[in-house]
């Protein structure tokens, strides 16, 4: 029998983010679950195949009646009149029971809550993670969630030079999967180089060489590319190396010719009392032209104008509203018909980028929310002394 040891395996975000973990037990394909903490926050992710089916948190935003809230099907008046329940699943059944919800509405909202939960982890700084391939979900409990979706919008979003720091050598190698994954829309500088990669195996070096396209760009598309789970990386440290993968293979097919079972377990409970609560602040579907957006990026006296947030807003409020305002208004998108609005682009994606790495970090955010603070009261007063110099 395997040894349990090489079927759990523990690090941190520093070493291996936990998008990258995500991506390397999809290509893995192994079953699961990964917890993740930092300081309070907690989640468990449950992966069958290597596809994410499940997740838990105890953050108050990622619990079904605050979805139900902030999306106005719920008001709190509705929540007092629902007992108390252990976790979602009860609420669940009792609405459904209730005919508050169909089972189709379940198995979305379910969904939804999973992906808005790997949102959140992806904003974190720091965090510490352990896989287990013994703990697994129970069986009839899985939902669809576009993880490959989510994966290629935080990559495409992220910061060249995070990016870059991302990479050790130029001596790393990809090769696309024999069956690459149907139905992703790639930009043409990711189709071109996953064309490239679809014989032989090429280094960083030969990518950009043959690409033609600019370092950082190529860059992005190989990381992007590798993220999805539409190529193959070699010659890198990944946090599970083959021994584990194998041993993980290895102890499911023991398990069966023994007839034993790996720790199947319902899903890990974090309290979730309903009670009355102010909803969380929405943020608005991005609706805005291209030019309503260059004049509220330059006409921004804050970063939360600029990304369209209340102050109030949580961090994953904040890397969603990021997310949508970068996939939409990317300069990569305007590269070819941008023209004299190219720099104005550019440069607004450059103020963006630096709103979401301030406001997504706790202690940056305290440190630049004191700063406004002191240079509102400033300007304030400033025009509260010029005003009545004017009138007279």
């Amino acid at each position: 029998m395997t040894p349990q040891s090489e079927l759990e395996i523990q690090g941190n975000f520093f070493t291996h983010p936990f998008a990258e973990l995500i991506s390397e037990i999809m290509q893995a394909r192994v079953n699961g679950s990964l917890r993740v903490s930092d300081k309070d926050k907690k989640c468990v992710i449950y992966l069958k195949n290597g596809e994410i089916v499940f997740a838990v948190s105890n953050a108050r935003a990622s619990r079904l009646f605050d979805i139900l809230l902030r999306r106005h099907r719920m008001t709190e008046e509705d929540v007092t009149k629902i007992p108390n329940f252990s976790n979602d699943h009860e609420l669940v059944a009792y609405l459904e029971d209730k005919k508050f919800l169909t089972k189709a509405d379940s198995a979305k909202l379910f969904s939804d809550q999973i992906e808005s939960i790997l949102v959140d982890i992806l904003a974190w700084d720091a965090g510490e993670w352990d896989f287990s391939s013994l703990r697994r979900v129970r069986d009839g409990l899985a939902f669809d969630v576009e993880t490959r979706r989510i994966l290629f919008d935080f990559a495409r979003c992220m910061p060249i030079d995070k990016v870059l720091g991302r990479f050790r050598s130029l001596d790393e190698r990809f090769h696309q999967l024999d069956a690459p994954p149907l139905g992703i829309n790639l930009r043409p500088d990711e189709a071109f180089v996953l064309s490239r990669t679809a014989e032989d195996p090429l280094t960083i070096t030969d990518l950009i060489s043959i690409s033609g396209l600019t370092e950082s760009k190529a860059f992005q598309a190989i990381y992007t590319l590798w993220l999805g789970g539409l190529i193959i990386r070699d010659d890198w440290q990944p946090a599970f190396t083959t021994h584990a993968i194998s041993a993980m293979r290895s102890a499911k097919l023991e398990l069966k010719t023994e007839a034993k079972t790996a720790k199947v377990a319902a899903p890990e409970v974090f309290e979730q009392k309903p009670q009355p609560a102010p909803a969380e602040p929405k943020i608005p579907e991005v609706t805005i032209t291209l030019e309503e957006y260059l004049d509220r990026v330059e006409s921004a006296e804050t970063y939360y104008d600029l990304l369209g947030v209340d102050p109030a807003s949580n961090i994953a409020d904040v890397k969603r509203a990021y997310f949508s305002l970068a996939k939409e208004f990317h300069p990569d998108r305007y590269h070819a018909d941008g023209g004299d609005m190219l720099p104005r682009i550019q440069n607004a994606f450059t103020e963006l980028a630096q709103a979401h790495e301030t406001l997504k970090s706790p202690e940056n955010r305290e440190i630049y929310d004191y700063r406004m603070r002191k240079e509102l009261a400033t300007r304030k007063k400033r025009l509260a002394e010029v005003r009545p110099a004017t009138r007279a």
